[in-house]
């Protein structure tokens, strides 16, 4: 029977990297679950016949139809985004239903150049609207999401607390993303262009499974060679 030494300090390191590269393989397939049920719920959602607004929260990824009015102000630039190869950012407003209620609303993508058409109202719709849209849940800041300048009005997340504290509002937790062009004051051009609303996820978190439970068999197997080499060399 062959002898098998890895040692204490090996084993004991081992130990810890196999424990450490199994919680995050587990991790990962946590969040592939997690993943694939927000996707077949955005899917499900989007599949939806469309709802009147009026009557009540329809909940994240629906169709909407509504009627109100967008406010001329804040106007807020919401992140980088490029799209055919130009950097320009997405247009967000205020809007406000039959109700009183008020809503984010994402307008759409415009150029950088045009971020001083839209603050010099060139982007605002006037009167009431009846328009469709698609709702969802608005984007929170991370440990790493810059500042917000609402002076000038550009944010890299949503945080309606922040909103409605400079600017009077009262804004929620769901953002009404356009699916119907609105005529503007005088914008001269077809800005701001719609955003695209889908399931269309990125999801590789099966990929990292993999990946992690591999490193643990890998290094699962280098422990066992490890230790039957040294068996050998101290049989000798």
């Amino acid at each position: 029977m062959r002898a098998f030494r890895p040692g204490w300090a090996v084993t004991l390191l081992s130990f810890l990297a196999l424990v450490v590269l199994v919680s995050l393989g587990t991790w990962q397939v946590q969040r592939l679950f997690w993943k694939e049920a927000l996707i077949a719920g955005i899917e499900e959602g989007l599949a939806a016949p469309p709802v009147d607004l009026a009557d009540g929260m329809p909940g994240d990824y629906r169709q909407v139809f509504t009627n109100g009015r967008i406010l001329a102000e804040p106007r807020l630039f919401f992140g980088s985004l490029v799209r055919n190869g130009e950097g320009g950012t997405l247009l967000l407003g205020v809007f406000e239903d039959e109700a009183g209620r008020q809503w984010l609303v994402e307008r759409g993508w415009i150029p950088e150049w045009a971020v001083a058409d839209a603050k010099d109202g060139r982007f605002d719709v006037e009167g009431d609207v009846a328009f469709g849209a698609i709702t969802r849940p608005v984007r929170r800041s991370g440990p790493f999401t810059p500042d917000p300048d609402l002076e000038t009005g550009r944010i890299f997340a949503e945080v309606p607390e922040e909103v409605n504290e400079r600017f009077g509002t009262t804004v929620g937790d769901t953002v009404l993303v356009l699916r119907t062009r609105l005529a503007t004051r005088s914008a001269p051009t077809e800005l701001p262009l719609l955003s695209a609303v889908d399931a269309d996820l990125p999801n590789n978190h099966l990929g990292y499974v993999v990946t992690w439970y591999g490193l643990a068999a890998a290094l699962a197997g280098v422990y066992v060679a490890f230790g039957l080499a040294r068996g050998r060399e101290a049989g000798t």
